[in-house]
């Protein structure tokens, strides 16, 4: 995968110019990831059943409060 769809031009050039001494964060605008990949459709692949919990990181996004059970089924909080 790109670095680009992850992370703003910014954030390409300093993590393959030099290794990160502490925690950055970047604010990028919507990338094709983000419209290919959106919330519903992870939340439809977490029901299912075949995503174990204990691998699944979820990152919140201001405003929206989301939990995961550890049987992997998603719920609001």
């Amino acid at each position: 995968m790109s670095l680009s769809l992850l992370l703003p031009e910014t954030g390409v050039a300093d993590l393959l110019t030099s290794w990160p001494d502490e925690p950055r964060v970047y604010q990028r605008d919507t990338t094709e990831l983000d419209r290919t990949v959106t919330s519903a459709s992870l939340d439809d692949y977490v029901a299912t059943g075949c995503v174990p919990a204990s691998e699944i990181a979820v990152v919140k996004a201001p405003g929206r409060i989301r939990g995961f059970a550890t049987t992997g089924i998603s719920r609001w909080r």
